[in-house]
């Protein structure tokens, strides 16, 4: 089945099998490796992205449950070789385990440490919406 979604403004689609899910599908078939599984259980937010500007766990939706939607990984949240807000906090929030702090590229913590309003900020470029 071919899924076709925005992925960090680019469309983008790939032939999945529907039972893919959507983190296997990002870094699978779209080669977008900053969304990590991190517990197979769904509760450390590794897999974390926004779908159409909300924080969703990737590993618990299949790719065709999104197609046509907007997704954003932590890739597309970069700002060249600055930092994100996401991404900066993760690396001082040292009650997250060091080897989750240290992936290059991840947000593991944005679900279950940040605050939805820095989340929704970084998906914003760093904006505030206030």
């Amino acid at each position: 089945m071919i899924v076709k979604v925005k992925v960090n403004g680019a469309e983008r689609s790939a032939d999945v099998e529907p039972r893919v899910l959507l983190v296997d599908f990002l870094r699978t078939n779209l080669r977008l490796t900053g969304t990590h599984v991190g517990c197979d259980t769904s509760s450390c937010g590794a897999c974390t992205v926004l779908l159409d500007g909300e924080p969703v766990k990737s590993c618990t939706l299949l790719a065709v449950q999104v197609e046509g939607q907007s997704i954003t990984t932590v890739e597309g949240l970069a700002a060249g070789s600055e930092l994100t807000p996401a991404t900066e906090t993760r690396k001082r929030d040292t009650s997250c385990p060091v080897s989750q702090r240290n992936w290059s590229n991840s947000w593991t913590p944005i679900s279950m440490k940040m605050p939805p309003l820095v989340a929704r900020k970084a998906a914003a470029g760093g904006r505030s919406s206030h």
